[in-house]
């Protein structure tokens, strides 16, 4: 096996067409035949515009929707599963892929197939709401497209398989939890009949990455996974937004912003190659583009009304993860519902809920209005909203009735205002939801088991379904624990908080409140009283239901035999559309730690071939059937804690009036308790559009909302808890709950502008008395001598105090602040009298690496000097500057500084800096010529003997002067300066000459001149 990736870059370099003659010809059979006779077709590559530069590297791709690029190879890849029926899409068959290691090493990316043109897609999205500008395929790499048997067009990409252009921050690679869950979910989602893109295998290696999978500043290194993504075309909303013109509010522009004859070229591609039944038509163009955006209405409004029928949450339903062709694209995040709950949120960075269960209609109605934005110049804002209007809900709907209406073995439709004895279709459906998010029931379960009931064998078939029903329900101790969960998470707080804030109340609002009325009534209840009530409601609807299914046979109702055959096909639809099986994620991560664990890829399998048979019954596997426990069940959600019992009382004087105020009065030690968790509160994007914040220019002001980037900035500094903290500049607050999260001792706030205060006080109120104390005023003049208490003082040689400071600086406060802090290190003052106080900071780029560069460094600087004279100095990550609101034209770096015990260049802070000052006053100067400006001209001999006596030759550049030759240097200024008491003071753009006193320096007799001029 290669023992790294050079050596296996250079062998996959010479396996080429003789190798892959190895592979065919091996036991005299076709052992990778049907992998070189893919029929590659490529029209993407063919009909768009790719990006002319070749090389690999982050970076923004105006006018072009490719970027050609190779994958990056993995040592020694593993099949961990595969779908047949998948790969026989592109006519792979089942016996060509059995130990074909052909396959795995083109499957991992270490080989490339015949006729596979790599690259990957430039695309843009909104997130969350916010047009986020060009994301891209970051680890998603582009093979071809390939035409089958059938003469379908089928488009082949690896996922994980190294960087690309888009690949931002992180490094394109996916490990094998992600893949594994996206790989089962592709196949579990097909097979249960709704569209999707599918997935031919999956495949772990040796190669690992880093990841923080709880986001807790603990990192481990987990194994790289790739997986093969199969659609007729990938292309998305967020395909076409690159042309999205300067959005006000992100402050970003899609790459090709304004070029109209790419959108063009993009929609008649589109048109073309995947919605020929519009190709075809005679009709004028305006028309054509029409009915391209009716039919993706039309497809998304069924794709959304399935994901609303089984249950499921994509999790981050942002524009570049919605399909032109409404398949279910890019699984991240998501989840089945397990027990019912309109607000299911499997993401826990959706803080918000807007992607929860109840709001993906909504959402993907949105994304629709965001998408014919980039097309109102092929077709007018007017029109497409006519469009959709006319077909979105009303598609929606109808595709949504006939689901959950073939769910429940119900033939004829009631619509609204027709058979007013009976219950209409909606409202049985509505109700139907009412008693499952009541009862807490099983959503899969509950529907399956509705076949239990026949009109043949009515009262033994109604109890046994009752008591079925009632299995699959709560008990009374797991519904409070679920209200609990949901009341404590950081929506249901924003929620709240919302309300206090609004003198009117949304749907929204509304809703939350009678969930919050449901909790109160629940709390008074005893387990008998509970399951009492569960029964009745039940039962309530039943009947309901019963006088739906009869009025299906009312016409042969009296005849036996056709009602009994009725009641055979009803059962067989029902089946049909019910599945058993579903990927409930404690099964996949079951399936997860075997690999990781064992190294046994059977879960996953036994898995893969379960979920594609979801409606059959197999009495080996019933186990996969089972309503999950509470802590299985829905388990993608992770609810902040509420903290300590103090921390639940501060929420509660702090909620004047809101249901904190009486959340858990009677028994506040049932939530769960993180002592170093924050309390859940409203999100920082969420203060910011509340409060209408603009980051000022004027302060240079940019914010940093994405919290992975905060928490990095934190574990970067190394606060744990009880650490005694100080932020600088925290604006909005974003680094700051990431510090708190930690469980600081005590945390000192110093922000400058007054606007933020509101938001920093409510965190503050969130925190331990005390915990928390905001300053406000100006870094540049504040005095920090008494900051801390005295009992915190270290002795300079001992190890830094459990003091830590950071903060994100505007870019004109930055500089300047670390020099005057070097000065205090320098001298021990200030701060500093504490001890050897770590500080880690923000600055921009160029000047981050300006501080870290090294001898002989293009930016080795002054305050290359200054920083590394008397710190450690660390540059611990960049940040681009697209994830700042407003996006800088620069990205910014998080730098640490732990000041030395001893500095390399010993001289006093006012001698180091003026004489750094003028040695770099021109960088690609001789340093000679650098440093006469040091004395006057009466004096200028001693720039010669400086030298001499230092022992460095003259006709060096700054940079390329090691800091110990600067220090030899500046010893021999100082020793000058120490002997002349005017010359550290002589500055040469105001005087020309100096004034001494006769006096002897280095032996010399020093001859003055006249008293100086002012000239």
């Amino acid at each position: 096996m290669f023992r790294s990736i050079r050596s296996l870059r250079f062998n996959l370099s010479r396996l080429s067409s003789e190798t892959m003659s190895n592979y065919i010809d091996r036991d005299g059979g076709g052992y990778g035949k049907s992998l070189i006779n893919l029929n590659f077709d490529n029209q993407v590559l063919k009909n768009l515009p790719i990006d002319p530069i070749e090389d690999n590297s982050c970076r923004c791709v105006a006018d072009a929707c490719f970027s050609r690029v190779k994958p990056t190879p993995v040592l020694n890849p593993r099949l961990v599963c595969y779908s047949k029926s998948a790969l026989a899409l592109i006519d792979i068959s089942h016996e060509a892929i059995d130990g074909n290691d052909f396959l795995i090493q083109c499957f991992s990316g270490n080989e490339i197939l015949p006729g596979s043109e790599t690259a990957a897609h430039c695309y843009c999205g909104h997130q969350f709401g916010v047009f986020a500008g060009q994301l891209g395929d970051g680890a998603a790499i582009y093979l071809g497209e390939i035409i089958n048997q059938n003469q379908e067009r089928w488009e082949l990409q690896l996922k994980g398989a190294g960087l690309t252009p888009y690949s931002r921050s992180a490094d394109g690679r996916k490990v094998l939890r992600s893949s594994l869950r996206e790989f089962l979910c592709c196949e579990a989602m097909f097979h249960l009949g709704i569209p999707t893109t599918r997935s031919g295998s999956c495949i772990i290696s040796d190669t690992k990455v880093e990841r923080d999978q709880f986001y807790d500043g603990n990192p481990k290194l987990e194994p790289c996974a790739v997986i093969t993504r199969l659609a007729p075309t990938f292309l998305r909303f967020g395909s076409f937004e690159i042309v999205k013109p300067f959005d006000n509010e992100s402050e970003r522009a899609g790459p090709s912003s304004g070029n109209e004859k790419i959108i063009q070229t993009m929609v008649d591609f589109t048109i073309k190659f995947y919605f020929p039944s519009i190709q075809i038509l005679n009709v004028p163009r305006s028309e054509r583009y029409r009915k391209f955006f009716e039919d993706i209405v039309i497809k998304t409004a069924k794709l959304v009304a399935k994901w609303q029928a089984y249950g499921f949450v994509h999790g981050v339903l942002n524009t570049d993860n919605m399909s032109i062709l409404g398949l279910t694209l890019d699984y991240g995040p998501y989840g089945f519902i397990d027990r019912f709950d309109r607000d299911f949120i499997p993401n826990t960075s959706d803080t918000e809920g807007r992607y929860r269960y109840r709001k993906q209609p909504e959402i993907c109605l949105w994304n629709l209005k965001k998408f014919s934005e980039v097309l109102a110049k092929l077709l007018p804002l007017n029109e497409s909203e006519k469009v959709l209007n006319d077909f979105y809900y009303p598609t929606y709907q109808s595709e949504y009735i006939d689901l959950m209406l073939s769910k429940f073995g119900i033939v004829k439709k009631i619509p609204k205002g027709d058979h007013e004895e009976l219950m209409n279709d909606e409202e049985l459906i509505e109700k139907f939801l009412d008693v499952l998010e009541q009862t807490g029931a099983d959503y899969t379960n509950s529907l399956r088991n509705l076949n239990i009931l026949s009109l043949s064998n009515e009262e033994n078939s109604f109890s046994e379904l009752l008591n079925v029903l009632l299995e699959q329900s709560s008990k009374l101790d797991e519904m409070k624990k679920l209200y609990q969960q949901f009341f404590s998470s950081s929506f249901a707080f924003s929620t709240w908080w919302r309300t206090q804030i609004q003198n009117d109340y949304s749907n929204e609002d509304m809703q939350f409140f009678e969930k919050y009325a449901s909790y109160q009534k629940l709390k008074e209840m005893d387990p008998k009283n509970f399951e009492e009530e569960c029964r009745l409601k039940w039962i309530q609807w039943l009947m309901y239901y019963i006088d739906r299914l009869k009025f299906d046979i009312e016409e042969f109702r009296n005849d036996p035999e056709k009602v009994s055959e009725h009641e055979s096909n009803k059962k067989k639809r029902m089946n049909e559309k019910n599945p058993l099986y579903i990927l409930r994620n404690h099964l996949v991560q079951k399936a997860i730690e075997k690999i990781e664990n064992d190294d046994d890829f059977g879960e996953a399998r036994k898995l893969l071939k379960i979920l594609e048979n979801p409606y059959e019954a197999n009495e080996d596997c019933l186990q996969y059937t089972l309503k999950p426990n509470l802590n299985d069940a829905n388990q993608c959600i992770k609810n902040s804690g509420m903290g300590k019992e103090k921390i639940i009382e501060t929420i509660r004087n702090a909620a004047q009036p809101g249901f904190i105020s009486t959340l858990n009065q009677a028994q506040p030690n049932q939530i769960s308790l993180i002592p170093s968790r924050l309390p859940p509160l409203p999100t920082v994007r969420d203060l910011v559009r509340i409060y209408r914040l603009r980051a000022r220019r004027s302060l240079s002001q940019n914010f940093l909302l994405k919290k992975q980037f905060n928490e990095r900035i934190v574990t970067a500094s190394g606060v744990k808890m009880n650490d005694n903290v100080l932020e600088i500049g925290p604006g909005p607050g974003n680094i700051t709950r990431q510090i708190l999260e930690r469980g600081p001792k005590q945390l000192f706030v110093l922000e400058k502008d007054r606007r933020f205060l509101p938001m920093l006080e409510m965190l503050a109120d969130a925190t331990l008395p005390g915990q928390m104390r905001i300053i406000l005023g100006d870094v540049l003049d504040y005095k920090f001598d008494n900051l801390f208490p005295e009992d915190l003082k270290h002795d300079w040689s001992q190890k830094p105090p459990p003091i830590k400071v950071l903060g994100n600086l505007p870019f004109n406060v930055a500089t300047p602040m670390i020099i005057k802090w070097l000065q205090m290190i320098s001298e021990r003052t200030g701060l500093f009298q504490m001890g050897r106080i770590p500080l880690t900071l923000t600055f921009q780029r160029e000047v981050a690496e300006r501080m870290t560069a090294p001898t002989m460094g293009y930016q080795r600087s002054r305050i290359s000097i200054m920083c590394q004279n008397y710190c450690n100095v660390n540059l611990k990550f960049h940040i681009s500057g697209k994830n700042f609101v407003p996006a800088p034209k620069v990205d910014v770096s998080v730098v640490k500084f732990v000041p030395r015990i001893k500095p390399k260049i010993d001289v006093p802070f006012k001698v180091l800096e003026k004489f750094v000052r003028h040695l770099f006053i021109h960088r690609n100067k001789h340093i000679k010529n650098c440093l006469d400006t040091l004395f006057p001209k009466n004096l200028e001999d001693l720039n010669s003997e400086l030298f001499q006596l230092a022992g460095i030759e003259s006709d060096l550049q700054p940079t390329m002067l090691s800091i110990e030759e600067i220090g030899s240097l500046c010893s021999v200024y100082y020793q000058m300066c120490q002997e002349n008491e005017g010359l550290l003071e002589y500055d040469h753009r105001a005087r020309k000459i100096l004034p001494l006193r006769l006096k002897e320096i280095h032996g010399r007799i020093l001859i003055p001149s006249s008293p100086m001029n002012d000239n």
